[in-house]
């Protein structure tokens, strides 16, 4: 165990750090704007898009995955508008 904490890049405890602030941060009500809701979410679009296609390509459980978020994001948005 201790050799995984030993040897995990530095970088993945400052992803950690800032995924964990933004978590305890929206426990409270707030007004955020909408660059502030977007922007985490399309970084994790980009990144998976990067990881699929350099992995070989993907699986049909890979685009239903995709279909699914997709559609419950879209279902997420038409909602707050209205």
């Amino acid at each position: 165990m201790t050799e995984i904490v030993l040897h995990t890049p530095l970088w993945v405890y400052a992803v950690f750090c800032v995924m964990l602030w933004w978590g305890i941060s929206s426990r409270r009500d707030r007004t955020i704007s909408l660059r502030g809701v977007i922007i985490p979410p399309a970084i994790g679009i980009l990144a998976t898009f990067i990881l699929g296609l350099g992995g070989g390509g993907w699986s049909i459980i890979g685009w239903i995955s995709w279909i699914v978020a997709l559609s419950l994001a879209a279902g997420g948005i038409l909602h707050a508008q209205s």
